[in-house]
């Protein structure tokens, strides 16, 4: 048996240089620049395979719109800074701003994807 698991590139970076594991493919649609030379899951015989984490930010439901416009805004310019940009992308992470109507799509396909494979699979919190 072969122990492996599923973990953030960012976690696994230190014991991948240090040869204790090797990495096999990433869970993402493309390659990543941590580590360029992993191939992705659908590369490695499992076409259209693909998930990733994400991080964004939210507000309480009522927030009023230009208030949600004006930090969205200020997270978007803050993450084309070139800084911002090479300490996301030294723990492998891209720097990805979107719009409030690009984030809801997200969570929405995100919340019908994962749970279709929740009610196929009986899974229940415990």
């Amino acid at each position: 048996m072969v122990p492996v698991g599923l973990v953030a590139a960012s976690s696994a970076i230190v014991h991948i240089k240090s040869g204790r594991v090797k990495a096999i493919a990433v869970t993402a649609e493309r390659r990543i620049a941590l580590g360029p030379d992993w191939p992705t899951v659908a590369e490695s015989g499992v076409p259209g395979f693909a998930a990733s984490n994400w991080v964004a930010i939210v507000a309480p439901a009522g927030t009023p719109r230009d208030i949600i416009a004006k930090i969205n805004a200020d997270a978007n310019r803050a993450l084309k800074m070139s800084d911002v940009r090479e300490r996301l992308a030294a723990v492998g992470a891209d720097a990805v701003g979107s719009t409030p109507e690009e984030l809801g799509a997200t969570i929405r396909n995100d919340s019908e994807r994962y749970g279709k494979i929740v009610k196929l699979l009986k899974l229940k919190l415990d």
